[in-house]
């Protein structure tokens, strides 16, 4: 009807067409032989585009729970000879922002183990019962979306199924929509289902490697005239890197794959070559055995966290995995398992570490403080308070070489200015006291600041000679807090100049405290020469309230104000 859902749901097997650019849906009467595999295999894009076709609809959700690379959930090929492949180009809704196509595998797909029920169809259902509802993958709103249904089944099939690659995907409107309300059901314990039907040697994937053992006795002496340097010096240093204690198998495979790729009149060619496979092989298989220990690693922690396993059932668990991941003993994984297994045995909690504060440590002193990364570092988990934490946490700041915080800044400021009157004119006789309002702006970058203010004498009338400038420039060493000084100088000048205010330098002390990168308040004193006639020196004091403009940390006032 008018704004429905339509619901295409496939379980059965797959394959890629002629031309690997679409996949096949294998109907019940189609024969285990390619030509009927093409002859009565239903393409996706035809079902696609035909539920794409039906206007009326406000959603679609197609499901395949099936893969595309014709084979079979064991992984052996559908047509006995035939070659499974992964399908070029995956079908796309057009319609994204209305549909959603869930697959099941481009590569295998195949039951929940110990249960003779599909996998993925499976979880998607619970999920939209409600399983997929619950934290980490909902939000308890009683509400199934499109994401949320999506990843509890892809996280779930990481967890539950071993021995065959099957990864699902999400396909289709970039905006998650509602796959079904009111869904309140509690999902069952995956881990424990899983455990409870795993073989003793199957719940954990890894094997141990074996390095490879290259024979480098075996190889042609040339005469001195034929020898090609370039490989000689490549001979050198794969011995240096086959001896070092540190190199990486990647380093391994680099320097001899280096000596292979010499040709011409090189003595060591079929050894390099040789060793450049088997070190390329083992390569891809430490990053397996890395990617596979992280996700045996979360199942283990699931696992001994488990309260209907006993004692002896969870060091079991932990010595599977030991066995599979024991030799990589400098691995996080590997320590906090061995903890574990101490913990259990002397009967004190057993659950497994984890990274709570983020620092990538499992046998952590600090759990909830990272550790820090400088020069300090013993990766203990704890923060290290060398002399730059020190000086940090009390709160001290040096300029001198900090060039990464320049800063701008403006407001407006008072100024209280006193006249010696000794020696001056009687003419030029002033007020003691001057009081002056007046705009300001402050820069600074490093240990370096400037500034200019333009002054209004509050005890003159507005004319010219009621207003000037000042220009500083001045020096900051060190800050203490909020709190941070300086020193420099500056010139004061009027600008009625050709009533012969010409203007004089002076001196000054500040020291400004400045709120997070909004407002800095600045109390500057001032001993220099004005010029009213003649050069008389001028004791003044300036408080002075600025909005910081522009700073890396940018403007806290200037964000309030545009938000």
């Amino acid at each position: 009807k008018e704004g429905g859902t339509i619901w295409f749901i496939f379980i059965g097997h797959g394959a890629p067409n002629a031309q690997h650019d679409d996949g096949l849906l294998i109907g019940a009467d189609t024969q285990l032989t390619e030509d009927s595999l093409v002859a009565r295999g239903l393409p996706q894009k035809r079902i696609v585009e035909a539920i794409e076709a039906d206007a009326k609809h406000a959603h679609a959700i197609i499901v395949w729970d099936a893969c595309f690379s014709g084979a079979s959930g064991d992984g052996l090929a559908l047509v006995p000879g035939s070659q499974a492949t992964i399908p070029v180009k995956r079908i796309v809704p057009a319609a994204q922002g209305r549909a959603a196509l869930f697959s099941a595998s481009d590569l295998v797909a195949g039951p929940l183990p110990g249960h003779d029920r599909p996998a993925f169809t499976y979880l998607l259902l619970g999920a939209l019962r409600g399983w997929a509802d619950a934290v980490p993958y909902g939000n308890g709103d009683r509400t199934v979306t499109t994401s949320e249904a999506f990843n509890y089944a892809r996280d779930t099939l990481r967890t539950m199924v071993r021995g065959r690659n099957q990864v699902p995907s999400l396909r289709g409107s970039a905006e998650p929509f509602s796959l079904s309300t009111n869904a309140a059901e509690a999902g069952p314990d995956l881990v424990d289902i899983q455990a409870a039907i795993a073989p003793a040697g199957d719940l954990f994937r890894g094997t141990a490697l074996q390095v490879p053992v290259i024979d480098t006795s075996a190889f042609a002496n040339l005469a001195l005239r034929n020898m090609n340097m370039a490989a000689e010096h490549a001979w050198e240093s794969v011995q240096d890197v086959q001896e070092s204690t540190t190199a990486t198998g990647t380093a391994k495979r680099d320097s001899w794959c280096a000596l292979s790729s010499i040709t011409d009149n090189n003595a060591y060619l079929d050894i390099a070559q040789s060793a450049c496979v088997k070190w390329r092989a083992y390569v891809e298989q430490e990053t397996a055995l890395a990617t596979s220990m992280t996700t045996d690693f979360a199942v283990l922690v699931d696992y001994v966290g488990l309260r209907r396993r006993s004692k002896e059932m969870k060091i079991s668990a932990v010595d599977m995995f030991l066995g599979a991941y024991g030799s990589y003993a400098d691995r996080q994984e590997v320590m906090a398992a061995k903890v574990a297994r101490e913990n259990l045995s002397n009967d004190q909690p057993a659950g497994i570490a984890t990274d709570t504060d983020g620092d990538r440590l499992l046998i952590d002193a600090c759990p909830s403080e990272a550790e820090d990364v400088d020069g300090d570092r013993d990766d203990d988990g704890c923060p290290e308070k060398g002399a730059t934490e020190l000086v940090q946490e009390a709160g001290i700041h040096f300029y001198v070489l900090d060039f990464e915080h320049p800063f701008y800044e403006s407001g407006i400021g008072f100024n209280l200015g006193v006249y010696d009157q000794a020696g001056l004119p009687a003419k030029f006789d002033q007020p003691a006291f001057r009081p002056s309002l007046g705009g300001s702006n402050r820069a600074g970058w490093g240990p370096v600041e400037a500034g200019a203010n333009l002054n209004w004498d509050l005890a003159r009338d507005l004319d010219d000679d009621a207003f000037s400038l000042d220009v500083y420039a001045g020096g900051r060493v060190i800050g203490i807090g909020p709190w941070t000084p300086s020193v420099g100088v500056d010139w004061r000048n009027a600008f009625d100049l050709a009533k012969g205010r010409i203007g004089g330098p002076g001196v000054y002390f500040a020291n400004a405290f400045s709120i997070g990168s909004a407002i800095t308040f600045r109390l500057t004193y001032r001993y220099g020469l004005d010029a009213p006639g003649g050069l008389v020196p001028i004791h003044s004091v300036a408080l002075e309230s600025f909005l910081t403009v522009a700073s890396p940390q940018g403007s806290a006032l200037l964000d309030l104000f545009e938000d």
